[in-house]
């Protein structure tokens, strides 16, 4: 388990919450979040440390004839996690707390001017007892007390042939399924409240409709459970340790050494990841419905279900004649062919129709393949509709397949060598070598006015040239 130096730490537990638990290091901390120092906590660590996973590793290789010209090889692992600590590190209330200053009255100059206490950075490491804590903060925890780390069980079975001294072929089965994903779980979520309510019920400050996106706050658990409470804590979405994902895939391979002025290595794989959800720079995802995780459950983003890889090399005879030699020989290109299938998109309303704290999703009335995408309409754009006021959408993650594409790089080189010590090394590459056009993704936010359309693309052709001077 990792450790906070600065002891800026804090956990929220439900358990702690229903026993009425306090923290004593903030005496006006609310009630269910502990920090470092207070009792049951774990020591200066983000969650309890725990020392009892076991990873061990198993290989075979069996050769059926002895000759040493094939093999079948098998493997099994376990293999665990550490913890993304840029998901949720240095987000823990009371220091993480920020500063809205819209329309500053004294400018860039001086924008703390007017602001109640004045500048209040740098923020103080060391905070009172008695601190004071809003009403409806963030923050207030960013892992679970007992974190299970995510690990990987992996296995493959592969079959090797040499063909001959320079070329041999392979096919492998590479399969692992993850467990204990990192998912962001919904600790305090809202409901959806229907009908009209009078002004002061659910934080209404007029007649209206009982549930709209200003009285958010009033319609979560903790809230609606006991106000006096829960009207500490807004949002809260702890790093959860319950996702689970796969993978299977099937690669065959074809290599053939340096012989003859030429080589090449060939692969092609097709794979196929599903998961409940993906772990990228801003943390784990939230799922739609926080009382139905595994609806996330679908196509991996990045996922490819195809994709073959040439990557040829050639190298320019030894030439009789000097001159020959002088001009062309020494020479080396290669080249790298790449094609493959489309990744996967979610589909999304973009606008907050169920009017709680998820990324809603529209409703599938059909399906949305269409039988000669372009790129002004990549899929059938009236599949989706957006579910009724209150209510989830029936769309899963990842069912939009993106364009699939194919590229080729080149690159030559060679090295020139006089005066016995001095050599120049030359190389010149060009990415893109066709610039053939790569599309990216559609838009697949409903709400947009560019939805079911490709606005982007891939790099055009792109060259650059290298010289090097040894000596």
């Amino acid at each position: 388990s990792p450790i906070n130096t600065k002891e800026h730490a804090s956990i929220f537990n439900k358990e702690w919450y229903n026993a009425n638990i306090r923290s004593k290091v903030f005496s006006n901390g609310p009630v269910g979040t502990l920090w470092v120092g207070d009792n049951g906590y774990p020591g200066d660590r983000y969650f309890r440390r725990n020392l009892k996973y076991f990873s061990p590793r198993f290989g075979a290789v069996y050769d059926p004839r002895g000759k040493g010209l094939e093999n079948i090889r098998v493997g099994y692992g376990i293999f665990y996690a550490t913890i993304p600590l840029w998901t949720k590190a240095g987000t823990f209330s009371p220091w993480s707390s920020s500063v809205s200053i819209p329309t500053p009255v004294g400018g860039i100059s001086d924008p703390y001017m007017g602001y109640p206490g004045g500048n209040p950075f740098p923020f103080p490491s060391k905070l009172s007892a008695d601190y004071q804590f809003p009403a409806f903060g963030s923050a207030l925890g960013g892992f679970k007390v007992d974190m299970k780390p995510t690990y990987l069980e992996q296995w493959i079975v592969a079959a090797q042939k040499q063909l001959s001294k320079d070329i041999a072929v392979s096919a492998s089965y590479m399969g692992n399924r993850t467990l204990h994903l990192l998912f962001g779980e919904t600790e305090n979520p809202v409901t959806y409240i229907p009908g009209n309510c009078k002004a002061g019920q659910y934080g209404l400050t007029k007649d209206g409709a009982c549930s709209n996106t200003s009285n958010t706050n009033y319609r979560r658990a903790l809230y609606l459970a006991d106000p006096s409470r829960g009207q500490y804590y807004s949002a809260m979405a702890n790093q959860g340790d319950g996702g689970i994902a796969n993978y299977n895939g099937l690669l065959l391979s074809l290599q053939k050494r340096m012989s003859h002025n030429f080589s090449i290595s060939g692969s092609y794989t097709w794979a196929h990841c599903l998961g409940e959800g993906e772990v990228g720079l801003s943390g784990s995802g939230n799922g739609q419905d926080p009382n139905n995780r595994h609806a996330e459950y679908g196509n991996c983003s990045s996922t490819r279900r195809h994709t073959l890889s040439l990557t040829p090399v050639f190298r320019t005879p030894k030439f009789a004649s000097k001159l020959l030699r002088s001009a062309l020989g020494n020479w080396q290109a290669s080249t790298v062919f790449s094609a493959q299938t489309g990744p996967y998109g979610t589909v999304t309303v973009g606008q907050n129709i169920a009017l709680r704290d998820s990324t809603d999703r529209p409703n599938v009335v059909a399906n949305p393949r269409l039988a000669s995408p372009t790129i002004l309409k990549w899929f059938d754009t009236t599949a989706f509709q957006t579910a009724p006021v209150g209510q989830y959408g029936n769309a899963g993650r990842g069912i939009i397949e993106g364009p699939g594409a194919w590229n080729i790089n080149l690159a030559l080189a060679r090295s020139f060598t006089f005066a016995e010590r001095h050599k120049i090394d030359f190389r010149g590459e060009i990415f893109n070598l066709l610039n053939h056009t790569r599309f990216g993704m559609p838009v697949t936010t409903l709400t947009s006015g560019s939805f079911g359309q490709i606005l982007k693309a891939s790099d055009a052709r792109i060259m650059q040239f290298a010289v090097k001077y040894a000596f």
